[in-house]
C-alpha cells in the first residue's frame, strides 16, 4: 500500500464497528507493530485515538438528528453511556445533551486530501506550525468582517482590547447582525465546526474562511450584538453554544462585540503581539482607515 487513502476509506465505511489496530494493519497488509509505527509517524496520532475522533464527530450528526444518546454509544461501540459522554466532553468541551439542545447544525469535517496523499514512511514528520501565527490569525478573521463593514461606510470606529488570560476583545460600532431577521442567524454565522486540538495541529493549511473557525478554535467565545434597541447575547465554548439567544431590551448604539480566548491547548505559550496587529491593520485596512478610527489598547 503507497498511502493513506485506502486505509483512511476502509475506517470510513466501518466507522461504526468495533475497529482497531490489529484490523486495520491485517486490511492494510502490515503488522501491526510496522502498521501502528507508521500511522503514528505519517499521521501523528495512534490509530485508536484517530479512530475515537471520527466516531465522535460522526455522532455529532446523530446527536442533531435526535438519536437518544446510549443508542449513539452503542452505535459507534463504546463501552458504555458514561464512556461516551466523557469522551465527548473530552474532545468538544461540552456535554452530548448542550450539543444537542443548542447546536443548529454540524458539518462532518472531511479528511485532509493531503493527508491521503501521504504514504506510510516511517521516516516523514509531521510539519510543525507556526502556533503563535495561527493565533493572531484568530484575531484578523474577526476584524476582516469589522473593516468589510466600516469599507461600506457604516462603521466609524474598531477597538481591540485584550483581556486577562490571553482573551481579546473586538468591537465595532457597525449596523449589527441582524438577528431579528430569525433565531438562526448567529447559529449560521458561528456554529457548525467542532475542531480537536489534533485536527488543528496536524492540518497541513487550516484556512480560516469563516469565523465559525475562530469559534471552534476558542476556548470561549461571547457574542454581543446591539440592534434596533435591543440587545443579543450568546456564549460558546469551543464552538458549542451554551444557552439558547438571550435578548433584552438596550439603548446602546448599534454594533457587535466578540470577545474570545484562543484555546490554551493549542496555543499553550501564545501572547498577542500589538506591533504585528498594527502591522497587518496597516496593511489590510488601507480602505477603511480611510473613515474608520482603529484603536488598539493595551
Amino acid at each position: 500500500m503507497n498511502d493513506l487513502e485506502v486505509v483512511i476509506d476502509y475506517i470510513e465505511e466501518n466507522i461504526t464497528e468495533d475497529i482497531g489496530l490489529k484490523d486495520i494493519a491485517a486490511y492494510a497488509g502490515y503488522s501491526p507493530f510496522y502498521f501502528s509505527r507508521s500511522f503514528v509517524k505519517t499521521v501523528g496520532l495512534p490509530v485508536s485515538e484517530y479512530i475515537r475522533i471520527r466516531k465522535l464527530q460522526h455522532s455529532v450528526l446523530d446527536l442533531l438528528d435526535g438519536m437518544k444518546i446510549i443508542d449513539i454509544a452503542i452505535k459507534y461501540s463504546f463501552d458504555s453511556h458514561e464512556g461516551y459522554t466523557r469522551s465527548f466532553k473530552g474532545l468538544f468541551g461540552s456535554s452530548p445533551n448542550i450539543v444537542k439542545r443548542n447546536m443548529k447544525e454540524y458539518l462532518l469535517p472531511e479528511v485532509s486530501k493531503n493527508l491521503c496523499k501521504r504514504n506510510l514512511n516511517v521516516n516523514e514528520e509531521v510539519e510543525k506550525m507556526d502556533l503563535n501565527s495561527g493565533m493572531h490569525m484568530l484575531l484578523f478573521e474577526v476584524l476582516k468582517n469589522c473593516l468589510e463593514e466600516a469599507k461600506e461606510g457604516f462603521c466609524g470606529e474598531i477597538v481591540v482590547s485584550f483581556l486577562e488570560g490571553n482573551g481579546v476583545r473586538i468591537s465595532d460600532d457597525g449596523r449589527g447582525i441582524p438577528v431579528e431577521k430569525g433565531e438562526d442567524i448567529l447559529p449560521k454565522i458561528f456554529e457548525g465546526k467542532l475542531i480537536s486540538k489534533k485536527e488543528y495541529l496536524l492540518a497541513d493549511n487550516l484556512i480560516l474562511d469563516e469565523i465559525k473557525t475562530v469559534n471552534a478554535l476558542s476556548e470561549r467565545m461571547k457574542v454581543t450584538v446591539y440592534r434596533n434597541g435591543k440587545c443579543y447575547l450568546q456564549d460558546y465554548i469551543k464552538g458549542i453554544a451554551q444557552h439558547p439567544l438571550i435578548e433584552t431590551p438596550d439603548a446602546h448604539k448599534s454594533g457587535v462585540v466578540i470577545e474570545f480566548t484562543p484555546d490554551s491547548d493549542i496555543f499553550m505559550n501564545c501572547r498577542w503581539n500589538k506591533e504585528e496587529i498594527s502591522r497587518w491593520i496597516s496593511e489590510n485596512g488601507v480602505d477603511a482607515l480611510k473613515t474608520c478610527k482603529i484603536i488598539i489598547n493595551d
